[in-house]
């Protein structure tokens, strides 16, 4: 809807994340029906998800000269993502991290998922979000590593604490 928040990253380079420059959001303090781009301020209308990463695509091969894949989510889908709690009950360790992973499709419902190992664990899927917890390795991210081979390359993936500043 005219209301909701969108918010585009975009994966550059085996899901290291930049942001672009410029940020579309709807509900601008100035208008209530308005989108904001940059700097600029324009009449919105009802976008979906598809429809916006093409938008930002097309934004993206204009400004930049090349592509990246687009990982959209409405503020309304991160609200009900924050919302359901993935890891209440789940025990961790002090040590532990908590990230969420947005996968561009739904992975097949009955997905076998690997077993913990490494201090890494794929808490849970739900939809097209993948949870898991990890302990820092010496040898580096080995989370991505196993969320990789799992989900594949194709994949965005934040800590947690930054999804709750949304």
């Amino acid at each position: 809807s005219i209301g909701e928040h969108w918010r585009i990253r975009q994966n550059f380079f085996h899901g290291t994340q930049i942001r672009h420059s410029r940020r579309f959001t709807c509900n601008s303090p100035r208008n209530q029906n308005s989108i904001r781009h940059g700097g600029e301020h324009r009449t919105a209308r009802p976008v979906g998800e598809a429809a916006l990463v093409q938008r930002v695509q097309s934004a993206m091969e204009k400004e930049l000269g090349r592509v990246f894949p687009a990982t959209v989510r409405s503020a309304e889908a991160l609200t009900s993502l924050l919302a359901s709690d993935p890891f209440a009950g789940v025990k961790l360790s002090a040590a532990s991290k908590r990230v969420v992973s947005f996968l561009r499709e739904a992975p097949p419902a009955r997905m076998r998922l690997p077993e913990p190992r490494d201090g890494v664990r794929i808490v849970g899927v739900h939809a097209r979000e993948v949870f898991t917890a990890y302990e820092p390795h010496p040898t580096g991210p080995v989370f991505m590593t196993l969320l990789e081979k799992t989900f594949g390359k194709d994949i965005t993936t934040r800590t947690w604490d930054t999804v709750l500043k949304c």
